[in-house]
């Protein structure tokens, strides 16, 4: 559902689509590659030592085998921190879908998280999200809910680093410990990968967290007995 403007550049009509399944793309090899937001694995630190540098050809002693892995020896001069502050982080989200279901007449989605309202001391905080491509209830709920989690972590952090950039990809998770700003291995998902002439490059990540991929069931039976998804046939 939805329109697509031409007056809008391809660019941010493209954007729009991939806000609303977490895609992304990154540019690899000449070309556009479509990338799906899903939770982060294990991002292990391998420090090359005597014991097992024989495992790791090329690699110099104390050097770190992980390229996802930064610590303040990896970063050029400093860590930039963004903090999009309490202002933008909710504890309930909203968003408007046509829904076939009810004759594809507007209908609302609404999430909300006590813990967060809790934290909150019971101010209502609350947000809103454009999903316009989005039919299904339970598909705009999970939208909505993944939508309310980000808004909690509102981090974001910019950093020059060597040549261990080429081996990342927009999409990546990567692990940061930093004295200055007390994180210790601490997730963050890069947005963007700017390069520079001296095999120097500066990333941009947001924070991350496993709570944003989270699915709650819905509990109330009014929600439960609409829904309208068909199994594989």
């Amino acid at each position: 559902q939805g329109t697509v403007s031409t007056a809008d550049p391809v660019f941010a009509n493209v954007n729009g689509f991939l806000a609303n399944f977490n895609g992304m793309l990154s540019f690899e090899g000449g070309k556009y590659a479509l990338r799906i937001e899903t939770a982060s694995d294990t991002i292990a630190s391998t420090v090359i030592t005597a014991a097992n540098a024989s495992s790791y050809s090329g690699y110099i002693k104390g050097s770190q085998y992980n390229p996802r892995v930064f610590t303040d020896d990896d970063i050029i001069g400093s860590l930039k921190l963004e903090d999009k502050g309490t202002q933008k982080s909710y504890n309930t989200v909203s968003a408007s879908i046509m829904d076939p279901a009810n004759l594809f007449k507007g209908r609302a989605v609404s999430f909300y998280d006590s813990n967060y309202l809790r934290a909150d001391k019971n101010v209502v905080k609350s947000g809103n999200i454009n999903i316009a491509s989005v039919s299904n209830y339970y598909n705009a709920r999970i939208n909505v809910e993944n939508y309310l989690r980000k808004s909690r972590f509102g981090l974001k952090i910019s950093f020059r680093v060597g040549p261990k950039s080429l081996m990342l990809l927009a999409g990546d998770t990567i692990s940061i410990t930093n004295q200055k700003f007390g994180f210790t291995d601490k997730y963050f998902r890069i947005e963007n990968i700017n390069y520079a002439k001296d095999c120097t490059a500066t990333i941009t990540a947001s924070e991350y967290d496993d709570s944003f991929y989270s699915i709650s069931a819905p509990t109330l039976p009014s929600v439960i007995s609409q829904d309208q998804r068909q199994g594989l046939q």
